[in-house]
Order: C-alpha cells, then structure tokens, then sequence
C-alpha cells in the first residue's frame, strides 16, 4: 500500500505528459517480478492439475480489467484529478467487489457488509460534498 500511494504521489509531482499505458506497463513490469518472487518463498508449487475452467476465467479477467485496464484508467484518471480524490477511490472498490461476488458468484452478503458499504459511501459524500452542509454556510 505505502509503495502504491507513493506511486500516485510521484506521479502527479513529475510534470510531463506520460501516457496511462506506459505508466501501466512501467509499473506491472516493476511489480510482476516482486509478485514472482513471493511466489516463490510463499508455495512455489505449480499444479495445473488443480485448475478449473473458472479458476483460468478469473486470473484472466484481474489480468486484462484488474490489472491492464484498471491500471490504465487509474493514471488517466489521476493525470486529471487530485491525488488526494483518486486515492479514494480504493475505499468504493471492495463495495464493488462485494455486489459483483453477489451477482456473479451468488455470494451472500451479510448486514454488516451491507452497513459497511454504506458507511464508506457516506464516508466519501462527506468527504466530497461536505462543504455544502457546513455549519459556517448555513445562515441561522
């Protein structure tokens, strides 16, 4: 995480045009051999046997959306924004993640998933829209 915030940071403080595919090719070329390497000291078994068609499906769909083009909205996006705005949007990914476990994978979602998603949405409206309703705003 410390290593993905920075990432965001520097890349807004260097003032030249990059463009999101190579900023994402730049960093998936520095990360894939980290990744490697955990690999390796973690397990570092390789059984292909174990495999399922959906197992496939799903490295392939974080490969090409998660990774690929995930990556490459994320720097487009942060080209154009603040980095303090588009570092909040890793708070609404995993209220993403749950709806879509749920649609896709009939997972069950819980109240207190259902309460945290929506806390972290009032969270973010705040955060965004907070000045509107400030105190100081209001005329009494």
């Amino acid at each position: 995480m410390f290593f993905f915030s920075l990432s965001g940071v520097l890349v807004k403080s260097v003032n030249i045009s990059i463009h999101p595919l190579a900023t994402t090719l730049g960093t998936l070329y520095c990360s894939l051999p980290l990744f490697f390497f955990a690999w390796l000291i973690t397990d570092g078994q390789f059984n292909a046997h174990q495999w399922s068609v959906r197992s496939l499906a799903s490295i392939a769909y974080l490969g090409i959306f998660g990774s690929l083009i995930g990556l490459i909205a994320y720097f487009f996006v942060l080209q154009r924004l603040a980095t303090s705005t588009v570092a909040l949007s890793t708070l609404i990914t995993p209220s993403f993640a749950i709806a879509l476990g749920a649609i896709f994978n009939n997972e069950r979602i819980s109240h207190q998933l259902i309460m945290g998603a929506l806390l972290i949405t009032l969270g973010l409206g705040i955060y965004f829209w907070g000045k509107r309703f400030s105190l100081q705003r209001i005329k009494l």
